[in-house]
């Protein structure tokens, strides 16, 4: 597993973030109606805790591209990745 080997993640942990992150639902309300109850397949849960970490793990990789001439900028929940040229006349 990814996690295991780029972040040295063990049985325990790996389980943990697993359970975190699958199975689960969401249900809106609006108008004093309910909707259906429906899988999340993907994502964070909103305003945890982990959100922050779990996406630094997500795009832990961009920072490799850096090496090759693009330029990185990550703060929060949001990522650019560029690369600047010069432009001749």
């Amino acid at each position: 597993m990814w996690l295991q080997w780029k972040f040295g993640l063990e049985k325990m942990a790996l389980e943990w973030m697993t359970s975190f992150l699958t199975c689960r639902t969401q249900q809106v309300a609006y108008i004093g109606q309910l909707s259906p109850i429906l899988p999340v397949p993907y994502g964070v849960p909103q305003e945890s805790v982990l959100g922050p970490l779990l996406f630094l793990l997500y795009t832990t990789e961009l920072h490799d591209v850096t090496k090759h001439g693009v330029t990185l900028h990550q703060y929060a929940n949001d990522c650019q990745v560029y690369a600047s040229m010069m432009t001749f006349n």
